[in-house]
């Protein structure tokens, strides 16, 4: 599978009036929520050390903010782009 990191980390403390500490688990198919604070994050995909994709978040309050990861293991091609 994919790893998702949050600046760099595997784990991450959630947003909103519950925090919690939570773990990324790895990406299968589907759709996956987290609930962060305002901020500006750099979300990390990574297959590997050889394939990884990094880009900035920026987190606005009550908005939502779409990420698309599209991984081609035959051609070992990673996408990762903001919506």
């Amino acid at each position: 599978g994919l790893q998702l990191l949050l600046d760099d980390s595997p784990s991450y403390l959630s947003g909103g009036r519950e925090r919690v500490y939570r773990s990324l688990e790895p990406l299968e198919a589907g759709s996956r929520q987290l609930v962060l604070d305002p901020g500006e994050y750099i979300l990390t995909v990574k297959r590997d050390d050889r394939l990884s994709r990094s880009l900035p978040v920026i987190v606005i309050s009550g908005r939502t903010v779409r990420v698309d990861v599209r991984y081609d293991g035959a051609a070992r091609k990673l996408e990762v782009t903001l919506k």
